[in-house]
Order: structure tokens, then C-alpha cells, then sequence
């Protein structure tokens, strides 16, 4: 069995719950190289988050991994939500009113989606919403329209639903 060494040499190694990793005393570089990309792929974190430990279970490194994939998804759509909404504020700050009514409905929809998605709470993004709107001079826009075939179909529904009820009663 190899021997463990603990030395400033191996300090180079990550802390994985505030216990130093011993690299073993392997003769072949190869495998010690291979060993050591595999530890640091295993106990390193993603650059965002600063941690000075790594968990050692499985099922914790596997969440934070899942975690680092989530916060990467949300926050493209939380770029894009801010990103509009800057330009839509310049806009306005420029004078160029309809080019930012045109904008609008993209914003609205962009922020709907952070909502949607749990990156923002609903009454945040209703409140966002009315004060870009205020912006704007209180000005009506027009939301995207609904799709008509959903909407014919929901009143397709309750009619058949009104007249089971009224067969039953008979």
C-alpha cells in the first residue's frame, strides 16, 4: 500500500471538509496526474460560488452542480428582462416615445417569463410593469392579442357543460 504524504508539496490539493488530501506516493507521473485532475474536477467549484469547502457526498455534489446549471438558466432570462427594460428606459429618457410603445410588449413579456420562471415574484413584476406604463404617460398599449382558438375553445366548453346540466335536469 502506498504511504500518504503531507507536505507543503500536496497543500496544492483542494480542502474537502477542512481535511487536507494526501496525494499518494505513486511512482508512475502519469497516474499521479491523473489522479490529481481527478480530485480537482471532484472538489473544485464553479467560479461563482466561494465556498472553502467542497461537499463529499455524492448526492450534495450533484447538487451543487444542478444548481450552477439552474443559476446559469436564470440568468439569461434575467439579462434579457434588464436589458430590455434599460432600453425602454432610454427611450423614453430620449424622447422617442413610439419607438418605446413599440418595445413595450416585449418588456411586458420578457418580465411575464422572469415571473413565470420564479426568478421574480408576480406582484414585483406587476409593479414593474405599471411604473415602466407611467413612464410612458400613462398612455394605453396594447398587450399581444390572445389566441382566439384557445379562447373559442374555453367557450366551446362551458356551453357543452351548460347543456349537460340542463339535459340532466330533464
Amino acid at each position: 500500500m502506498a504511504s500518504c504524504k503531507s507536505s507543503r508539496r500536496s497543500s496544492q490539493l483542494s480542502y474537502a471538509r477542512g481535511k487536507s488530501l494526501c496525494v499518494l506516493a505513486i511512482q508512475d507521473r502519469n497516474v499521479k496526474k491523473k489522479l490529481l485532475d481527478f480530485i480537482f474536477k471532484i472538489y473544485t467549484f464553479p467560479a461563482h460560488i466561494n465556498r472553502s469547502t467542497m461537499p463529499i457526498i455524492k448526492s450534495a455534489i450533484k447538487r451543487v452542480r444542478q444548481s450552477d446549471k439552474r443559476r446559469q438558466r436564470n440568468l439569461i432570462t434575467q439579462r434579457n428582462y434588464k436589458t430590455l427594460v434599460k432600453e425602454f428606459e432610454t427611450l423614453i429618457e430620449a424622447g422617442k416615445t413610439a419607438e418605446a410603445q413599440k418595445l413595450f410588449p416585449e418588456v411586458q413579456k420578457s418580465l411575464d417569463l422572469a415571473a413565470k420562471k420564479n426568478i421574480l415574484h408576480k406582484n414585483n413584476v406587476g409593479r414593474k410593469k405599471s411604473r415602466l406604463s407611467k413612464l410612458m404617460g400613462g398612455k394605453k398599449v396594447a398587450k399581444a392579442p390572445a389566441k382566439k382558438e384557445v379562447a373559442e375553445k374555453v367557450v366551446e366548453k362551458k356551453e357543452v357543460k351548460k347543456e349537460e346540466k340542463v339535459e340532466e335536469k330533464k
